[in-house]
């Protein structure tokens, strides 16, 4: 038997579009801004202001560059090619902007939850 006690939620889209804007987009302006938030964090691990890690994501950045120049995916990127590929995508429509790639995968990744969260929502009230 479905949940029906939860009216409160039943037609607040607006309620659903704010918290997943703030849940994709808080981190992103945190990012933006260099973060400060957390006061103590140590943005010299990072690169690019302190967006991009060199562990695994400044990989990733690089890749779009090369892939870009020679055409073919590097060492690195053959292990995830679709997450490579969609970031090569996302820049290559944003004409490598590095900060529009990002507030367009914010953007994506908000009407993906929004469209998550509407669906919950039906199901339980």
């Amino acid at each position: 038997m479905p949940i029906k006690n939860l009216s409160f939620f039943s037609n607040h889209w607006l309620l659903w579009s704010i918290l997943a804007i703030s849940a994709l987009g808080g981190p992103l302006l945190n990012a933006w801004l260099g973060f400060p938030i957390p006061v103590g964090f140590d943005a010299q691990y990072s690169t690019l202001g302190g967006v991009l890690p060199y562990s695994d994501a400044s990989s990733y950045f690089g890749s779009g560059y090369y892939f870009n120049d020679i055409g073919y995916l590097d060492s690195w990127n053959m292990r995830r090619p679709l997450n490579a590929l969609f970031f090569i995508f996302r820049l290559h429509i944003t004409n490598y902007n590095f900060w529009y790639a990002m507030v367009l995968q914010a953007a994506l990744c908000i009407v993906a939850l929004f469209i998550y969260l509407r669906t919950i929502q039906r199901d339980l009230g």
